[in-house]
Order: structure tokens, then sequence, then C-alpha cells
């Protein structure tokens, strides 16, 4: 799984409403899922080549709007045995850092 909305954790999910979050499905028209609003605005020619980059990419993209069925269990997480390195920016709409830091926190020798 490569972001937490591949794992199958309701009480994240309800974690992630309460604080305002907003599922990929949210994310203003217009708005580029994966570059926050600010780099958008002051980015103009890094978002027009990662659109074209985006663009090219014609597989289908996950709706990502609650718990993933068949995501794996906090249990599954807990008990990786390989690094783990979350990443997490001010920015993000839909995976707040206080997720991904619980993220984090749920795996030991995660950083």
């Amino acid at each position: 799984a490569n972001t937490w909305g591949s794992f199958d954790w309701p009480e994240h999910w309800q974690l992630a409403k309460d604080l305002g979050a907003k599922p990929l499905g949210g994310i203003e028209v217009g708005q580029i899922r994966g570059l926050s609003a600010r780099f958008q605005r002051d980015n103009k020619e890094l978002t027009f080549l990662f659109r074209q980059i985006f663009g090219a990419n014609r597989a289908p993209k996950p709706a990502l709007e609650g718990a993933q069925p068949g995501g794996p269990s906090i249990g599954q997480v807990r008990s990786l045995k390989v690094p783990l390195l979350c990443i997490t920016g001010d920015e993000d709409i839909v995976f707040p850092s206080v997720l991904v830091q619980g993220l984090a926190a749920e795996v030991p020798g995660a950083e």
C-alpha cells in the first residue's frame, strides 16, 4: 500500500472525517490530486509538467473515499518486518499529518 487510503481501518477514517479531511473525490474541480492548491498556484510550469505526465498514465484512478475493502488490517500492518517511512505535508487535505503520524505510531520502528 502506498497511501493511507489503502488500509481498511474504519476508526481512522472516522478520525479523518472529524478532522475535516477530504476524500480524493472531494477535491475541488480543477485541482490536481497529489499537488496542493498553493503549489499549483505558485508553480505554474511544474504544475503543467505534472499534468502532462499524469495525463499519460491511463490507468484507472481509485476513488479512495473511505476504508478500502481488502486492504491490510491494522494487525497486519503492525506485524510488518520491513522499514516503514511515513511522509506527510502540511498542505495535504486528503491525508492530514495527524493521520500519517497515527500510522507511524501503529507500526513498531516506523518513522
